[in-house]
């Protein structure tokens, strides 16, 4: 029994460190491609490009604040190992991560640049 809850623990703590770092969202296309495509005015253009703004910034905090949080639930399943586990099997479950984590999506930290490292 203890084998099975062991193994579950270490099952779901993979899959939970297994998430990418974040990725930004992907730039929208500039503002001046936008206003002659909708044929903006003159007087349209300003408070439209507050709008877009405005979506953008909210993104972004979102991307961010996803993060972190992730990042945070790392952290608490981290401590809670190492309080449970030896050195040996922190390192033998760390192996055991980094041997089964997926590679990253095609592009995904641009330019075939190696994703950041995990701590």
């Amino acid at each position: 029994m203890t084998r099975i809850l062991f193994s579950l623990m270490l099952l779901l703590t993979t899959i939970a460190l297994r998430a990418e770092p974040p990725r930004q969202p992907p730039p929208g296309p500039p503002f001046e491609d936008i206003a002659n495509a909708l044929q903006l005015t003159d007087a349209q253009r300003g408070p439209v490009k507050v709008i877009l703004d405005a979506q953008h910034e909210q993104i972004r905090a979102l991307h961010q604040a996803t993060h972190e949080e992730r990042e945070r639930i790392h952290q608490t399943t981290r401590s809670k190992l190492t309080n449970l586990l030896s050195t040996e099997q922190m390192q033998l479950l760390q192996q055991f991560r980094d041997s089964h984590r997926p590679p990253p999506p095609e592009g995904a930290h641009g330019h075939g640049a190696p994703p950041p490292p995990r701590s």
